[in-house]
């Protein structure tokens, strides 16, 4: 079956419901039925209609960060990501770069084909007066799954002793 995510998270939800029923006579003339209920919990990813991940390289003090837009390959026409540097993280000049990406029957996903040239991103780095990494895409088909990785680097600064460096994309 199909499902539309944006539905559930608009009614706040966080699962579909299939319910199916079964009504016969028994061959004994007994009226018999059942019905099962069964929830579905779509993946964080079908939920955002996207992902987002970091590794850090302990060597280089470097975080490779890279999120994926449209998972759920619907129409959205033209489309804006931000994605602000928190932290002690600086943005590493040069390193977005943009990719395809495919997903598999399990719902993993896998990096395919370079496109960082494509004249349908505009992409703006963070400055030092507003850290916030911008794509602005000029149009997103049902067909386009598009992944972007950036690097922000902890050179020169002492790393935090949260568990994580969280950056929020949307």
């Amino acid at each position: 079956t199909r499902f539309d995510t944006a539905t559930l998270n608009e009614a706040g939800l966080s699962e579909f419901y299939n319910k199916a029923a079964s009504n016969w006579k028994s061959s004994d003339g007994m009226d018999m039925n059942i019905s099962v209920e069964k929830p579905y919990k779509p993946s964080a990813e079908e939920s955002a209609d996207g992902f987002k991940s970091g590794s850090y390289n302990a060597v280089d003090k470097v975080i490779t960060w890279s999120m994926g837009i449209n998972y759920n390959r619907q129409e959205l026409g033209e489309v804006t990501l931000t994605d602000p540097i928190t932290s002690n993280q600086k943005f590493i000049p040069g390193s977005v770069r943009v990719y395809k990406y495919t997903i598999d029957a399990d719902g993993s996903y896998h990096k395919g084909e370079e496109i960082t040239g494509d004249a349908r991103f505009t992409i703006t780095e963070p400055t030092t007066s507003l850290n916030t990494l911008t794509i602005n895409i000029s149009e997103v088909g049902t067909v386009d799954q598009f992944m972007f990785e950036f690097q922000t680097s902890l050179v020169g600064e002492v790393v935090n002793d949260e568990q994580a460096y969280k950056n929020k994309a949307t």
